[in-house]
C-alpha cells in the first residue's frame, strides 16, 4: 500500500535509543515541585516506545492507540475495515498487542480523521471571582496523545517553515494532506512574532520546556494545571466553592500544540495575575483550576471575542479565563 514504514521504525527506535529519566530530569532541576498531572499523558511510558500518530498513504491522519499487556511477547494486533484505506502492521520493538482505533468522518469517502473539540473560552470579570459565583464552563479531556522526545530525539529533527519539506518527507506526511496543514500552522504558531509584553518559546522536549520556565521564574515555582475529580468536566454550571487564592502576579503559560510529537506553547505575557480557584459543578464534578486574569488589554484587538461577551473596551476593566485541561502555568 505504499505505507512509509522506513519512517515510521525510523522514528520509534529515535524514542527508544534517546529513553531518559524524565522524573529524575525534572526533580533534579526542580526539587521542590510536584509533577504536574497533565504532563503525564505526554510522557513515554518507561521502557516503551509508543508512537502517537501515524499516517496512512493518502496524508491522512489516523489515531494509534497501543496497549501493552504487561510479560506477554506477542506480535501486535491488527484491525482493519473492508473498504476503507486502512493500515494493515505495525511492528514495535518491544512487542505486545497493538489495538488500532480509527476513527472515520462521514461523507467524506471513508477517510479517516482526527477530531478535536472545540470550545469557545469563557470570559469573565476580575470581579467575579468569589466565593459562590456561577459560570457555565467545560473542562474536557485533552484528545491530544502526543509523547515527548528527549531533546537530543527532537533537536535531531527539523522544527521551522523553512525545513517543512524535509519534516514531511521524515514522517512520510503527503504535503497537500490536512495534516501538512496542521504541522505548518504548528510551526508557524512557534514562529510567529511574539505579541507586545510577550516573551514566547516553544518546547519541543520535556527538558526544553523545563529550562525555560526555569529562565523566566528560576527555580523556586510552583506549576499548575486544571485537575478534574468525580466527573468528566462535562458542560455544565460551576459554583466557586471557596476561597480563591492569588498564587502569582508573573506567570508562564504553556499549551499543548497539535503536532507530530508533544510540543508546548510557552509564554510569558506581563500584567497578568494568576488565581487558584476551586469550582463545583451541578452533578458533584469538583475542579481545581488557574484563572489568568489580563489587567492591560490595551493592545488587544477591539474585535477580541472577550470585549464582545463582557460589553467592555481594551484597556479597560481586568479580563479573566480559566485554563484547560493541557495548559500548564508556572507562578514563582
Amino acid at each position: 500500500m505504499g505505507f512509509p514504514l522506513f519512517s515510521l521504525c525510523f522514528f520509534l527506535c529515535l524514542v527508544g535509543t534517546y529513553a531518559f529519566n524524565w522524573d529524575s530530569y525534572w526533580h533534579s532541576v526542580l526539587p521542590n515541585t510536584q509533577f504536574p498531572n497533565s504532563l503525564r499523558n505526554a510522557i513515554q511510558p518507561e521502557g516503551r516506545n509508543a508512537p502517537v500518530t501515524r499516517y496512512l498513504p493518502a496524508g491522512d491522519p489516523v489515531t494509534i492507540k497501543i496497549n501493552y499487556a504487561p510479560n506477554r511477547q506477542q506480535s501486535p494486533k491488527t484491525q482493519s475495515r473492508d473498504g476503507k484505506n486502512a493500515p494493515v502492521t505495525r511492528y514495535l520493538p518491544a512487542g505486545g498487542p497493538v489495538d488500532i482505533r480509527i476513527n472515520y468522518a462521514p461523507n467524506q469517502q471513508g477517510n479517516p480523521t482526527i477530531t478535536y473539540e472545540h470550545d469557545v473560552t469563557t470570559f469573565f470579570l476580575e470581579t467575579n471571582l468569589h466565593v459562590g459565583q456561577r459560570m457555565k464552563l467545560h473542562f474536557p479531556e485533552s484528545k491530544n496523545d502526543a509523547k515527548f522526545l528527549t531533546r537530543k530525539a527532537a533537536e535531531s529533527i527539523p522544527f521551522s517553515s523553512n525545513k517543512l519539506p524535509e519534516i514531511l518527507k521524515h514522517f512520510g506526511i503527503k504535503p497537500n494532506s490536512v495534516q501538512a496543514d496542521r504541522v505548518r500552522s504548528a510551526i508557524e504558531q512557534c514562529e510567529a512574532p511574539a505579541i507586545k509584553g510577550e516573551d514566547k518559546f516553544c518546547a519541543t522536549s520535556l527538558e526544553s520546556l523545563i529550562d525555560f520556565g526555569v529562565s523566566r521564574l528560576g527555580r523556586g515555582v510552583q506549576v499548575y494545571s486544571t485537575e478534574v475529580n468525580g466527573g468528566k468536566g462535562e458542560k455544565q454550571v460551576y459554583s466557586i466553592s471557596k476561597k480563591v487564592e492569588k498564587v502569582g502576579g508573573r506567570s508562564v503559560v504553556c499549551h499543548e500544540q497539535n503536532y507530530l510529537y508533544a510540543v508546548f506553547y510557552c509564554h510569558e505575557i506581563r500584567a497578568t495575575t494568576a488565581y487558584k480557584v476551586s469550582l463545583a459543578g451541578a452533578d458533584g464534578t469538583n475542579v481545581e483550576t488557574v484563572a489568568l486574569c489580563h489587567t492591560d488589554t490595551s493592545s488587544w484587538s477591539p474585535q477580541h471575542v472577550a470585549f464582545q461577551m463582557l460589553k467592555v473596551k481594551p484597556g479597560g476593566l481586568p479580563i479573566c479565563h480559566f485554563t484547560s485541561r493541557d495548559n500548564l502555568v508556572w507562578v514563582p
